[in-house]
């Protein structure tokens, strides 16, 4: 491989000329190597069911204020049915009811959780001098005109 240098304002710019693989590999190689990926890659999905193992279940909750928590009503009937699941993930309010699920709250307990919080103070951004930081008091209530929308108004 040749390295060339060429002289570019006062700076000194490299150039290496584009790889290629053709150059390296033979066609037979490059086949092999593509058909060994795709043997991993099929085999990669077998599941092996051996016995009373039941097959891995995950749980995928998107995010989204109130669709996260309508996920707690799939986990009420995930309970009924009987159905565990062994992974669980989750976007912004789905991982929150994700994470909690998994801790080991049961989705009655998630619900009774939800319903005691006052959603109207936690959406609000009226925050309690109290509970802000020192550093950030004075950038606290800065701005010249707050709008608050009450009742969708």
């Amino acid at each position: 491989m040749q390295m060339c240098l060429h002289r570019v304002g006062k700076g000194i710019n490299f150039r290496l000329p584009i790889f290629d693989p053709m150059i390296y590999l033979s066609k037979f190689q490059i086949l092999a190597t593509c058909f060994l990926f795709l043997y991993i890659a099929l085999n990669a999905q077998e599941v092996k069911n051996t016995g009373d193992q039941r097959p891995k279940i995950g749980l995928v909750l998107s995010g989204g204020g109130a669709k996260g928590i309508a996920h707690i009503g799939i986990l009420k009937a995930m309970e009924k049915e009987g159905i565990r699941p062994d992974f669980i993930t989750g976007t912004s309010m789905g991982s929150i009811i994700g994470g909690l699920y998994a801790l080991g709250y049961s989705a009655d307990q998630l619900d009774t959780i939800i319903r005691q919080i006052d959603w109207g103070e936690v959406l609000s951004n009226n925050i309690q001098l109290q509970y802000i930081a020192y550093e950030e008091k004075e950038y606290y209530n800065r701005y010249l005109i707050e709008l608050p929308f009450e009742k969708g108004k």
